[in-house]
């Protein structure tokens, strides 16, 4: 893994040097990539909320509802779905980070977290790239009323 590389040093060279650093350490730095999402996102939000005719917050929610939410849940629950068909197991060839997925077993406090988009870190192993949905989720109910009271 390119982590694995760049964290601890294992097959150092100079191409990993290069790859490593910035402005080409973009490519692989995941977090930093969603931050700039959110970013421009807010910006294509906010441009929205600045016409003359913007959307009541009712209409605005409900939407955001229908196209983060319920395609969050059905992705979840087929990935709980899978996690319980399947029995979990380490494969030592493969990364940490792979190694922490689906090495639980579902349960209601799982359930719990995932329905009501409360992303605690402890049950982010059903599918590790949805902690940026409960944030996009969330930044987005919140923006039209700092948009209104700005």
């Amino acid at each position: 893994m390119w982590s694995d590389v760049m964290l601890h040093g294992i097959h150092n060279s100079k191409l990993t040097l290069i790859l490593g650093t910035p402005p080409l350490d973009v490519l692989w730095a995941g977090d930093a990539s969603v931050k700039v999402f959110f970013a421009l996102s807010g910006f294509v939000l906010a441009l929205m909320f600045l016409r003359p005719d913007p959307p009541s917050y009712a209409a605005f929610a409900v939407k955001r509802v229908c196209r983060i939410y319920l395609p969050y849940i059905a992705v979840v629950a087929i990935a709980m779905i899978l996690m319980t068909a399947t029995e979990p197991h380490q494969t030592p060839e493969l990364s940490t980070w792979f190694n922490l997925s689906w090495n639980h077993s579902v349960s209601w406090p799982l359930i719990l977290d995932h329905v009501l988009m409360l992303g605690q870190d402890r049950y982010n192993f059903v599918d590790n790239a949805i902690w940026s949905l409960v944030h996009e989720m969330r930044y987005s109910l919140i923006f039209p009323i700092i948009m209104w009271w700005w």
